[in-house]
C-alpha cells in the first residue's frame, strides 16, 4: 500500500501543477466568450500536424504503387506516339493498337560498373518478352533484351561493350554506331561517321532505323564533343539521354522485331 502513496508524495509538486492548469483551462473556457474559437483552433492545429504526417507517411508508402501507375500511362502514351509515328506502316498500325504492344517491366538488378553491365527487370516469355526486343525508358532508348526466362528478363543496355546500335544525326543522312568504351556511364562514343559528316555540339543522336531491333528516330543522346582530324572520322562523344544510375522502370515494346527477322538475322 506505501508503492501508491510513495509516488504521490514523490510527485506531488508535478500533480498539483496539472490539477492547477485543469482548472485554469476549465475557468477560461467558461468565461471566454471566444472559448470555442480558442479550443476549436488549438484542437485543428494539432489535428492538422497529425494529419501532415500521416499524409507523408501514406505518401512515402504508396510510391511504388504511384510509379507503377505512372509507368503503365507513359506505357500508354508511347503505344499512341508510335502510332502517330508509323502511320504509313498499316500492319505495324494494326499490331501497336494492340494494349500489350509495350510491356512495362520493374528493374530488380542493375549494375553500372562493370565493362559488361546487364539490367535484370521482373518480366519474362510469360507476359511476351522475347529477345531481341527493343528497351526503352521515359528518356530514350536503353538497350535490347538479351536472355529471358518465363518471368524475368536480361537486358543488355548501352552501357555494356558488346552492344553496337546504328544511329544518326537528327536531320542529316550521315549515320555511325553507338558504342561504350566503358567507365564513364553517361557518354558513349557515335563511330564511323563520314569525315565529312557535318556534326556539331547540340545535335541529337537518334536510331537509324538500321537495326534490328530498334526503329528510326527514337532518343539516344546529344553530341557533347567532336574531335575532327582531316580525312579520319571523326570522334563523337554522345551525352545519353537516360541516366542509367537511376532506372527504376523500362518498356519492352513487344511488335518491334518480327520473329521472321530475327530468325533470319540469327543464321
Amino acid at each position: 500500500m506505501r508503492t501508491p502513496l510513495d509516488f504521490f508524495v514523490k510527485f506531488r509538486h508535478l500533480l498539483l501543477f496539472i490539477v492547477l492548469e485543469a482548472v485554469c483551462m476549465s475557468l477560461i473556457y467558461r468565461h471566454n466568450s471566444n472559448r470555442d474559437n480558442v479550443v476549436f483552433t488549438t484542437a485543428g492545429n494539432v489535428a492538422g500536424v497529425f494529419c501532415d504526417i500521416s499524409s507523408s507517411v501514406s505518401e512515402y508508402f504508396g510510391l511504388r504503387v504511384e510509379n507503377r501507375r505512372l509507368a503503365d500511362e507513359n506505357a500508354f502514351l508511347r503505344s499512341q506516339l508510335y502510332l502517330v509515328r508509323d502511320s504509313v506502316e498499316v500492319a505495324r498500325l494494326e499490331a501497336l493498337t494492340s494494349s500489350d504492344s509495350i510491356l512495362v517491366g520493374r528493374v530488380i538488378s542493375n549494375t553500372i560498373n562493370r565493362n559488361q553491365n546487364y539490367i535484370t527487370v521482373d518480366i519474362g516469355s510469360v507476359e511476351g518478352v522475347a529477345q531481341g526486343m527493343p528497351v526503352y525508358a521515359s528518356e530514350g532508348v536503353v538497350g535490347v533484351v538479351y536472355r529471358v526466362s518465363r518471368h524475368f528478363s536480361l537486358v543488355m543496355p548501352l552501357l555494356n561493350t558488346s552492344s553496337s546500335i546504328s544511329c544518326r544525326i537528327r536531320g542529316a543522312d550521315c549515320f555511325g554506331f553507338l558504342r561504350w568504351n566503358g567507365g564513364d556511364i553517361y557518354h558513349a562514343s557515335l563511330t564511323d561517321l563520314p569525315s565529312r559528316s557535318g556534326v556539331f555540339i547540340g545535335d541529337t543522336v537518334e536510331t537509324s532505323g538500321f537495326s534490328k531491333s530498334f526503329q528510326s528516330g527514337l532518343m539516344v543522346g546529344i553530341v557533347s564533343d567532336i574531335e575532327e582530324s582531316e580525312g579520319v572520322s571523326p570522334e563523337v562523344t554522345v551525352n545519353l539521354a537516360v541516366d542509367f544510375s537511376r532506372i527504376g522502370y523500362v518498356y519492352i515494346e513487344t511488335t518491334a522485331v518480327p520473329q521472321e527477322l530475327l530468325e533470319l538475322t540469327s543464321m
